[in-house]
């Protein structure tokens, strides 16, 4: 399996558009595992390329030439994590990388996060200005912890650099925080299948003091879900049940053909 592939409006990239692509710091991605040519939710990512493509860019995605290069990719290596990055200075002069890599699963063990008074800049969009997140990530690890928690300047719960953050209740709801955030295709997966089975979600106010009123907190992102330990000094339960128990939940959707 190769390391890593990047692909510029369909061809292998050169090293000059390479460079021009890390040099302009205006664009959009998502972000997908494939397995054996599918993806989970392929619908849902293709609607918020659609929408930021629109907002960003003031034109529209060009869906059936993106998936010819989407399968293009894959073909070779049909197991793997999917990128694909929309970037350009101005409408007319974008370029679609679509980058893949090795496979990624969820972290089995318990994460633990730290707070941190930041939160994202136009947080609804999966946006390539990520340089704050990152850095916060890196600090979060240089202090013992595997990631951030991003909190508002009110004190609000909304996510980790990298992944929606999740709790249960005492009643074993699934509760988002209701804040500026980023609602992810593993959410909106979850949610529902959370419906069909009778235990649809809610979404709510966090703050930053009451996450202990939850006793299991979780992540979410493309890899799927992984147990949340603690956030500072705040446990939580991580016994594989709970959260394992919606993870076999996302395990019943259908893996979309690319």
């Amino acid at each position: 399996m190769v390391g890593l592939r990047v692909l510029v409006d369909g061809r292998d990239a050169t090293a000059e558009e390479l460079a021009g692509a890390a040099v302009t710091n205006y664009g959009h991605y998502t972000t997908m595992q494939v397995r054996d040519g599918a993806v989970r939710g392929l619908d849902s990512h293709f609607e918020r390329l659609r929408r930021q493509q629109a907002e960003l860019f003031d034109e529209p995605l060009d869906e059936a030439r993106l998936r010819a290069w989407m399968r293009a990719a894959v073909a070779e290596q049909p197991d793997g994590q999917l990128r694909v990055t929309v970037v350009g200075p101005a409408p007319g002069e974008v370029r679609v990388l679509i980058s893949l890599r090795p496979p990624s699963e969820p972290s089995r063990d318990a994460l633990a996060l730290l707070p941190v008074d930041y939160a994202r800049p136009l947080a609804h969009v999966k946006h390539v200005g990520s340089f704050a997140q990152s850095f916060h990530a890196r600090e979060a690890r240089r202090r013992g912890f595997d990631d951030a928690l991003l909190i508002t300047p009110g004190g609000l719960v909304t996510e980790t650099s990298i992944a929606n953050v999740g709790f249960l209740d005492d009643a074993g709801r699934v509760v988002w925080p209701d804040a500026p955030v980023l609602r992810g295709t593993t959410w909106q997966l979850l949610d529902a299948r959370l419906v069909a089975t009778g235990h649809p979600a809610v979404q709510r106010p966090v703050p930053l003091a009451d996450v202990g009123r939850h006793p299991v907190a979780f992540v979410a992102n493309s890899t799927g879900l992984a147990p949340v330990g603690r956030i500072g000094e705040v446990g939580f339960d991580a016994a594989a049940g709970p959260v394992g128990e919606l993870a076999a939940l996302l395990d019943d959707v259908a893996w979309d053909r690319i």
